[in-house]
């Protein structure tokens, strides 16, 4: 055999085999063998470095061809081995079989890190959609977003195990804990080779031979908790510093050949990957929400709730059919109202549950302070894009800063977007329960920069008071189903808690009013609107 149908024939059997095609490089590797050359001169004539063609590709290909010509063999041997008369004689007709009717030896799928979805109902809609994009579209980079506890992980833990037979290995890996690119590379090429190879000393190595795996084998990555290495009180999904290598590599993932796919799980994504997706585009975008009502229904049930009872549809709307607030809300419901969902609506609360709690925390911490502002405004009350651009006056420098603003807090899956009774117009607000959090945050820090007003009579330290309208005109203040009465209860009540007699808290407000007099519009904002409503409101309760 001359070097063309040596390879032809190599790669035939490979196929017959194992269903793949050599790579490039592994083609490159088997003719510069058959020419007798060494690895130093083949990486020479190639854009491979030595270590790279030495320690992964070279062992990668000579396991191929083991397992394509049935017999181990080597950089040394394998030529005897393509040359027996056995395997001679066998090309022709296995370069006219397809590799199913040779019964290839199945190789067994390994499911690294893929938990188990316990609580799973529901998501054909986005099961399909992933199914037609990583399996039938042959997409590289998948971006699936949405809130905490909305079901991303479970989702692709069920879509991953559906489809597991797709795959010859499935790996979830968290970012959580900011682990550095080579980290991350390492560990990924470790799990799928074994902990046997020895690793490249270097990141573009490290890259370039796990590219290589994903040419040569179909593997489905997950990267959970991708936030851990965005830039948090940012806007949203701005890398954090010395790890832009992720995008580089993500992006040339999603740009390469290869046959594997790589799905980012997060509460919010890289904005300039988001920016490269589209519905026909080597990056998709995919948003998980809340539970179509049937199947949230379904959850409740399995939970123990009557599903059939009066105020269910309610609830499940309160919820926004977010399966961890469903299944919170559903143990309450059981052990302090008997499983009656009327008697729990009647208290009028939103119920959030520690951890949907915790998970709010570490969403709320990664805002940026212009996005706590604007969803401060929101929790208020809802807003339109004219209405908020004049409210946050004091705090945005121009419409554009606004804009990208909304859109950062879009992203992480914080706003609802409600029509306007005047056409063409859009109300931006909160589900319930972000609100009922903000709501508390809100109040939180309105408390904390009284108190520090109080103290030091600076207007250095207005805070909230100079941006935020938090008490209105008294004779508003006696529309009690308002947000900003509910938000001005809690304040006056914490405000008499921290700082005692009514008394003490006209004597604060009347010297600040005083020492406002000489003081600009923009420098104090809303502050004197402030104060005079907080007058007016502790007056009133003197009546």
């Amino acid at each position: 055999m001359n070097l063309e149908e040596a390879c032809r024939a190599a790669d035939a059997a490979v196929y017959a085999r194992t269903g793949q095609h050599l790579s490039d490089v592994q083609m490159l590797i088997l003719q510069g063998a058959l020419r007798g050359e060494t690895y130093e001169q083949i990486a020479s004539s190639s854009h491979y470095s030595v270590s790279y063609i030495k320690k992964f590709a070279g062992p990668t290909l000579w396991n191929l061809l083991s397992q394509g010509l049935g017999e181990t063999v080597s950089k040394t041997n394998f030529q005897t081995a393509l040359s027996r008369t056995a395997i001679a004689s066998s090309i022709p007709s296995i370069l006219n079989q397809s590799p199913t009717s040779l019964s290839p030896r199945p190789t067994p799928v390994k499911l690294v890190g893929v938990p188990h979805a316990s609580v799973f109902f529901g998501r054909t809609h986005e099961l399909g959609i992933l199914h037609q994009w990583i399996l039938l579209d042959d997409v590289r980079l998948v971006l699936l977003s949405g809130m905490g506890g909305i079901g991303k992980t479970a989702l692709i833990a069920r879509f991953a195990r559906q489809n597991q037979t797709e795959f010859e290995m499935v790996v979830v890996r968290s970012l959580n804990c900011a682990p550095s690119l080579q980290n991350v590379l390492e560990n990924l090429l470790t799990t799928l080779l074994g902990e046997q190879i020895a690793l490249p000393s270097s990141m573009a190595e490290c890259r370039l031979q796990l590219l290589e795996v994903f040419r040569t084998r179909r593997c489905l990555i997950v990267l959970d908790n991708v936030e851990g290495i965005l830039q948090g009180e940012q806007l949203s999904g701005q890398y954090r510093q010395d790890y832009e290598n992720f995008g580089t590599w993500l992006h040339q993932l999603a740009e390469e050949e290869h046959q594997s796919c790589v799905v980012l799980l997060g509460r919010e994504q890289p904005s300039a990957l988001v920016s490269l997706a589209g519905e026909t585009l080597p990056i998709r975008s995919l948003r998980v929400r809340g539970l179509a009502e049937a199947h949230a229904k379904q959850l409740l049930q399995a939970k123990g709730v009557n599903s059939h009872q009066s105020g269910i549809e309610e609830l499940i709307q309160l919820k926004r059919g977010n399966p961890l607030a469903l299944q919170i809300v559903a143990t309450t419901i059981q052990e302090l109202f008997d499983g009656n969902v009327t008697a729990l609506l009647k208290q009028g609360t939103v119920i959030i549950g520690d951890t949907l709690q915790t998970l709010l925390s570490e969403q709320f911490e990664r805002l940026s302070e212009l996005e706590k502002g604007v969803i401060y405004w929101l929790a208020l009350e809802p807003q339109s894009l004219a209405k908020l651009k004049e409210n946050t006056r004091f705090m945005v420098l121009s419409l554009s800063e606004l804009l990208k603003t909304l859109q950062s807090l879009k992203r992480r899956s914080l706003l609802e977007e409600d029509p306007s009774l005047e056409a063409e117009e859009v109300n931006f607000t909160l589900q319930p329960i972000v609100l009922r959090y903000t709501i508390n945050q809100l109040v939180n820090q309105a408390v904390k920069d009284f108190s520090t007003l109080f103290e030091t009579q600076s207007i250095r330290d207005l805070g909230l008071i100079r941006t935020h309208i938090l008490f209105v005109e008294h004779q508003f203040y006696q529309l009690r189903q308002s947000r900003i009465h509910t938000v001005s209860q809690l304040l006056v009540k914490q405000l008499q808690t921290n700082l005692g007699h009514q008394r003490n808290i006209n004597y604060h407000l009347h010297d600040l009013l005083l020492s406002f007099h000489e003081k600009s519009v923009q420098a104090i904002g809303y502050a004197t609107t402030n104060l005079v409503n907080l007058q007016r409101i502790i007056e009133s309760q003197r009546l």
